[in-house]
């Protein structure tokens, strides 16, 4: 009985384990530089449109700054630097002060302060109180 004979393959040559890096460091310092250049212009408000132009998304931006340390300080200097603008542009009456404050409010962390009277960790006795107050005992036969 005949047995074929098995052609020698090629060495197989070493890889990296998984898909190549997308993002090297070379693409996130390009990255880096093209946000300073756009938040230096003084027309580039609202930072999503950076990331609309540059076909990037929120994910990006945390990894970028895992590797980059430029990145991350560019980043958070960009994020000053929109509050800031937005501030301006209420102040000075340049935008609609009610969208301003929604967007400082759900991109910036802003929050409104609310006063509270009475006893903040009950707020519900303080509400019995003043219904006890003022309204009658229904099981009160003197009167």
């Amino acid at each position: 009985m005949k047995t074929k004979k098995r052609k020698k393959s090629a060495p197989k040559t070493k890889k990296e384990p998984g898909r190549p890096r997308e993002w090297t460091e070379e693409r996130i310092a390009q990255e880096t530089a093209a946000l300073v250049k756009w938040i230096a212009n003084p027309k580039n408000i609202y930072f999503t449109n950076f990331l609309a132009e540059r076909d990037l998304d929120t994910a990006h931006l945390d990894r970028f700054c895992q590797y980059s340390e430029d990145f991350r300080l560019a980043l958070e200097k960009a994020k000053k630097i929109q509050e800031c603008r937005l501030v301006d542009l209420a102040i000075y009456r340049k935008g609609d002060p009610g969208f301003i404050k929604f967007v400082l409010q759900n991109k910036a962390g802003w929050k409104e302060k609310s006063e509270l009277s009475g006893d903040a960790t009950n707020p519900l006795a303080v509400i019995m109180d003043r219904i006890g107050q003022s309204a009658k005992d229904p099981l009160d036969y003197d009167e």
